[in-house]
């Protein structure tokens, strides 16, 4: 699939489903959240999302809640233990 291809499929996605700020980035935030929510391993979400080696990107944070809230958010920062 072409990056024009998927550009066009995004935003009929978005003017279908009412969501007018829909964008790649969005759906990947989406996933990431959802991921962390279900149980999912903060390492294999990296992978998942293409950080390759650790350093790769910001570090990961996730409170449990999908707006934000909850508890205070973890940094799981390249070399920690993860809390």
């Amino acid at each position: 699939m072409t990056t024009t291809a998927l550009q066009l499929v995004i935003k009929r996605l978005a003017k279908s489903s009412g969501v007018n700020r829909l964008h790649p980035h969005l759906l990947r935030h989406t996933y990431a959240t959802l991921f962390l929510i279900n149980g999912g391993d903060v390492f294999l979400l990296q992978q998942n999302l293409g950080a390759h080696f650790p350093g790769d990107g910001a570090p990961l944070r996730s409170s449990g809640q999908p707006d934000g809230g909850g508890p205070k958010p973890e940094l799981f920062a390249a070399g920690s233990a993860g809390g």
